[in-house]
C-alpha cells in the first residue's frame, strides 16, 4: 500500500495513476499534433484554405479546446518543468539537468510562437510546425507511450 496524504492505494493502482500522469504533457503533445495534421490534411482537399491562423482554422473544430489549452503558456512552462523533474536523468549533474529542462521550455516557446502566428502558406506553416513539435517531442524524456 502507498499512502498519499490521507488516502492508501495498492500499489497497481497508485502505479497506473503514476504511469498517466508521468507521460501525460507527451502524450497529450504527441495526440494534438497527430490530430491536428489529420484535420489539415482533409482540408488540403479542398481547393483554397481561407483561413490564415491556426485559431481560425480550428474554430468551432472539436479541437479548438485542446487548441486553447496548449496555447497557455504559462501553465505548459511549468508542466514541462514538472514533466522534466519527474523523468529526470538521475546521472545528470545539477547544471546539466537545469540547462536540458531549459532547453525544452526554450523549444516550447518556439513551437508557441509558431503556433500563434498567421500563415499565408500553409503548407510550408505546417512544415514548420511539424518540425518544431518533433524537436519539442524528441527532446522530452521518456516514451510517449509506456
Amino acid at each position: 500500500m502507498k499512502k498519499i496524504g490521507v488516502i492508501e492505494l495498492e500499489e497497481k493502482y497508485f502505479n497506473q495513476v503514476w504511469y498517466y500522469y508521468k507521460y501525460e504533457p507527451k502524450r497529450f503533445l504527441f495526440e494534438f499534433i497527430e490530430k491536428i495534421f489529420i484535420h489539415f490534411i482533409s482540408l488540403t482537399t479542398q481547393k483554397d484554405i481561407e483561413a490564415t491562423s491556426l485559431n481560425q482554422l480550428l474554430k468551432n473544430h472539436p479541437l479548438e479546446e485542446d487548441f486553447k489549452y496548449l496555447k497557455d503558456k504559462e501553465l505548459w512552462e511549468m508542466r514541462i518543468k514538472e514533466f522534466y523533474q519527474v523523468n529526470r536523468d538521475k546521472s545528470l549533474s545539477s547544471s546539466a539537468y537545469s540547462e536540458k529542462k531549459e532547453n525544452l521550455v526554450e523549444l516550447y516557446n518556439e513551437t508557441y510562437k509558431v503556433l500563434t502566428q498567421d500563415f499565408t502558406n500553409p503548407n510550408q506553416y505546417f512544415n514548420t510546425l511539424r518540425t518544431n513539435f518533433m524537436q519539442l517531442l524528441n527532446a522530452m524524456p521518456e516514451s510517449i507511450y509506456d
